[in-house]
């Protein structure tokens, strides 16, 4: 599944190995975004507790499912 978390404040250096992997980007003031792909909703709440837990205020969260199946088309 493809994600983009937003979170308020810049994080800054490089945090990826915290969020699974996920690149950083600072495109707008004080916000950062987390972009990448994870295996799983299990992954995706992992992130979200991370977050949490650095007490970071959650702005938004966009998930696209990765199309399974062979045809690519989703149900």
């Amino acid at each position: 599944m493809d994600c983009e978390i937003r979170v308020r404040g810049t994080l800054t250096g490089d945090w990826s190995a915290w969020f699974a992997g996920m690149q950083q980007l600072n495109d707008t003031p004080d916000e950062t975004v987390l972009v990448g792909s994870l295996p799983d909703q299990a992954a995706l709440f992992g992130v979200l507790a991370l977050i949490r837990n650095l007490d970071l205020q959650l702005i938004s969260v966009r998930v696209e499912a990765t199309p399974t199946g062979s045809s690519g088309k989703r149900p």
